[in-house]
């Protein structure tokens, strides 16, 4: 028997789709649920402009989100990914739209505008609330998404958000084998820890350290939002590169059975094998990105001493060679939150700081910061190897590329002095 509505009640269901989530869904594939969200004409136009450089379907495929799922668009704003997700998830599945109230002064606006478009779309629900207070959600999430916002937590603007129960809050707020992904702006490896206030970027080694000590498990990665030409040492605001950041998506897992917490390395004696007295013999390139560089050599005397019992230490290093007498001082400070050490080092000759921040790791003490050579930005590396009792390496080497290549720039070989 073939049965026909009236033509009421067909235009009726029709209107009920665009409550529910926007377009409505008679894609037969979730590639197809996909695709007909992002093309969906009742996008805004600012939306469909930024979707060259944002690429919606790419993200939404590998985020996993699909018909029925609950979903928590953290930091949504103008709702650029809750309208898609809208859209995916359908009528059986609902968007959280979270809009942080410690912002609100920057993204008042834009809430105002996604509220407006949720009174029409059942499946979304906007809250204003802090950080933590938004992931007590009324049901069980099968996707978190923070999309550019990630790094924010960590400044002060934001608070700055205890990070470790965020991310722990975000656990909790998950069904078992639920996803966390994460998509930022990605800053230089080893990156000290204020480049999210100061070029709002984060090293995506940053975000897995700290994610996975709540307990997630590392799923995948993808490079779609990658561009190399993106040196990752300038701010993302800045007009060279803004728009077209060199960008990560990081997914994550909350394991289908609960499983401890991994043990958070204790990096407060890290850095004993370093005190004592020691002959050094340097060899320090004058010029290390010219192509022939001239270096000189020195030879003197390093003398380390603890301080605050351990959790810092003073260095004072004087040493001679061809072009005359030359001192150093270098403080060492860990900082228990991060389980890290941080190097700060002053030549007597100028008499300005530089400073390096990063851990142990495989035997070696590996730390990252900024510095400036023939008036441009670089990255250096410092790090300790080859640690025996009675000696090891100390050499620091320079990025003009934000990474991608170093050349060395200082070479110590150390041993201790029979006291």
């Amino acid at each position: 028997m073939k049965l026909t509505l009236p033509a009421g009640l067909c235009a009726l269901l029709f209107a009920g789709a665009s409550l529910i989530g926007g377009h409505a869904q008679a894609a037969s594939s979730l590639a197809d649920v996909i695709a007909s969200a992002v093309a969906d004409p009742a996008r805004p136009e600012g939306d469909r402009n930024r979707d060259v450089a944002r690429k919606p379907v790419e993200s939404l495929q590998f985020s996993g989100v699909k018909p029925g799922d609950a979903v928590a668009d953290f930091n949504a704003s103008a709702g650029y990914f809750t309208r898609l997700f809208s859209d995916v998830v359908g009528s059986r599945g609902h968007v959280y739209a979270i809009e942080p109230v410690e912002i609100q002064q920057y993204i008042a606006k834009s809430t105002a505008e996604l509220r407006d478009y949720a009174a029409s779309h059942r499946n979304i629900t906007v809250s204003v609330e802090t950080a933590l207070e938004s992931l007590h959600l009324p049901r069980k999430l099968d996707l978190f998404w923070i999309s550019q916002n990630y790094h924010d937590l960590h400044n002060k603007y934001f608070g700055p958000v205890d990070i470790a129960a965020f991310n722990k809050a975000v656990f909790d707020a998950l069904k078992p084998g639920g996803s966390y992904v994460v998509l930022d702006h990605t800053a230089a490896p080893g990156a000290p820890a204020d480049v999210t206030e100061t070029l709002h970027r984060i090293d995506p080694a940053t975000v897995r350290r700290e994610v996975e000590a709540a307990g997630f498990v590392f799923d995948s990665e993808s490079e779609i939002l990658a561009n190399p030409a993106d040196p990752r040492t300038i701010k993302v605001f800045d007009k060279s590169i803004q728009g077209h950041t060199d960008q990560f998506i990081l997914k994550f897992r909350k394991p289908q059975t609960p499983t401890p917490t991994p043990a958070v390395h204790d990096g407060q004696h890290d850095f004993d094998f370093n005190i004592g007295v020691w002959h050094t013999h340097i060899k320090r390139m004058l010029d290390p990105f010219a192509s022939s560089s001239e270096a000189v050599e020195l030879n003197g005397t390093v003398t380390v001493r603890k301080v605050w019992d351990g959790k810092a230490e003073l260095e004072e290093i004087e040493a001679d060679g061809p072009k005359g007498h030359w001192e150093g001082l270098t403080l060492f400070l860990y900082n228990p939150s991060a389980h890290q050490w941080s190097q700060s080092f002053a030549n007597s000759k100028v008499g300005t700081l530089s400073s390096n921040v990063g851990e142990f790791k495989d035997g070696r003490v590996v730390l990252i910061g900024q510095d400036t050579v023939n008036d441009k930005t670089i990255l250096v590396r410092a790090m300790w190897s080859d640690i025996k009792p009675e000696s090891h390496q100390y050499e620091e080497s320079y990025s003009n590329d934000g990474g991608t290549t170093w050349v060395r720039s200082f070479i110590a070989n150390l041993t201790r002095l029979k006291q």
